[in-house]
């Protein structure tokens, strides 16, 4: 493993989570925030911090955290956009730490605060592809049956690598069931970054205050060796375009445009990318949504199960490294939708007279991994339980909000509105939506003025000592904009 430290390259850093928070004197909600750290390879080292091993990147020596000389180590930036606004500043030197836990499984962005050093603080991903990729370091003792691409991917930091997992923005994490400390002000050029982390699992302990427990949003971390690392553009907006309204009925439009994220492996015609940056848009008119059809569910409002959108215009942006593909579907292939019973968003796909409701991209919770076995610490479902589209699912079907943060109640999704979702991420044909197994990762071709599309499901992991029920360990993100 020390090998790579012989090769030093230009390495770039980025941690991304949807959350709010405010920059200077703008507040935003729902934003999605990128953190950048662009450095070199020869600055990560393997250490042991607090008792714990660790892979490490920072301004400080490894043993003199917060206290030692700080060495300048590269360039940190946050970029952050929402539907309204976007802005990209740079941070004062030597605030910022990248590691990686090889023993507890995380990774994500550190720093120095008041109290010390802050390992969840701005953003720190844990649980999801983190954990069960470092399960060789004890993460999770149960036997399991990792993925070749997920028991494959690199820990070291040093190489092209990506993780997905629960987003963690916490000042004095662990919390051991109490609330985040008030965040500490990072300072960048654009004046004080201040970040929030509002939507947390609560058990009521009456007439005590209620514990805090997951947090409940996903996060996502890649390495880029040789170059700066590509993400969303700040200047330019995600959406596509609509046609000029040509008459009143056009005028009338109530446009909206979802979003899917993942990191995963995708082909566009004869290009094969592994651990890309995955966005599925998805630009459609709010006044075509309908309940979900040929189905009722009366322990539901109104007996509607869900809802969906199927029309618009769609495409797909996938980013691998340094390079940018941007695929235009053929119409009619991509519909989103929302089953409320299932607990359920994304994208599903018409093809070939088959309708694949979790194909391309579909975002579950995972509260029982094989249907039978209720999660618990220590088993891999355990990895992508407690979710947004869980909780969303939960209160809409039941109105329990006394069991998540108030700011979790705020968000819905009856794909007219603008909101904001991450969970368990799947690409799978033959998808259990109520067990999450994907007992055949099978994928079919959707069709593309860059070539036939395919989304795989590649990091699997099972709880079974069979291996026959495997589910995925990965995390997505869904999000609406209304223009």
């Amino acid at each position: 493993m020390l090998a790579p430290l012989a090769n030093a390259a230009p390495i770039t850093y980025t941690a991304f989570t949807i959350t709010d928070g405010s920059l200077g004197s703008w507040q935003f909600h729902n934003a999605r925030v990128y953190i950048t750290l662009e450095t070199d390879t020869s600055n990560a080292q393997f250490a042991t911090i607090q008792g714990v091993r660790v892979v490490y990147v920072g301004p400080f020596p490894a043993q003199q955290l917060c206290t030692g000389p700080a060495t300048s180590i590269g360039t940190a930036r946050v970029t952050i956009i929402t539907a309204e606004k976007s802005a990209r500043a740079t941070f004062v030197p030597n605030q910022l730490i990248v590691s990686i836990d090889l023993d507890n499984g995380g990774v994500g962005f550190s720093s120095c605060g008041p109290n010390g050093f802050e390992p969840a603080y701005p953003l720190g991903i844990s649980d999801g592809t983190i954990d069960a990729a470092t399960d060789p370091f004890g993460a999770i003792p149960d036997t399991h049956n990792p993925s070749p691409e997920l028991a494959g991917l690199s820990i070291d930091i040093m190489h092209d690598t990506a993780f997905s997992g629960r987003a963690s923005v916490c000042v004095g994490f662990p919390t051991g069931g109490k609330p985040c400390s008030p965040p500490n002000p990072l300072h960048t050029d654009k004046g004080v970054l201040l970040l929030l982390q509002p939507y947390q699992k609560l058990t009521p302990n009456p007439p005590s205050p209620p514990d805090f427990g997951d947090t409940l949003s996903g996060g996502w971390f890649y390495a880029v060796v040789g170059g700066e690392s590509v993400s969303e553009d700040a200047s330019s907006s995600p959406h596509i375009p609509l046609l000029a309204a040509a008459d009143a009925s056009e005028r009338e439009r109530r446009p909206i445009t979802y979003t899917g994220f993942v990191i995963a492996d995708v082909q566009i015609g004869a290009n094969l990318f592994f651990g890309a940056q995955v966005y599925l848009l998805l630009d459609a008119d709010a006044r075509n949504v309908m309940p979900l059809p040929n189905r009722t569910c009366p322990s539901l409002p109104n007996g509607v199960c869900g809802y969906i959108n199927d029309g618009g215009r769609a495409k797909a942006k996938v980013i691998s490294g340094n390079q940018t593909i941007t695929a235009h579907f053929t119409p009619n292939q991509i519909y989103a939708f929302f089953d409320i019973a299932k607990a359920s968003v994304g994208f599903g796909s018409h093809i070939g007279g088959q309708d694949y409701r979790a194909y391309p991209l579909t975002l579950t919770q995972h509260d029982l991994a094989d249907g039978v076995t209720p999660c618990f610490v220590g088993n891999a479902c355990s990895l992508t339980e407690n979710s947004l589209i869980g909780a969303v699912a939960d209160i809409q079907s039941t109105g329990d909000t006394a069991n998540y943060t108030p700011e979790t109640a705020t968000l819905t999704v009856d794909l007219k509105s603008a909101t904001t979702l991450s969970g368990p991420a799947s690409s799978c044909t033959n998808f259990d939506p109520i067990s999450s197994v994907c007992s055949s990762p099978a994928v079919v071709a959707l069709q593309t003025d860059q070539g036939s599309f395919y989304l795989f499901e590649p990091y699997t992991d099972d709880d079974s000592t069979s291996g026959t029920q495997p589910f995925s360990v990965n995390w997505g993100g869904f999000w609406a904009n209304v223009d």
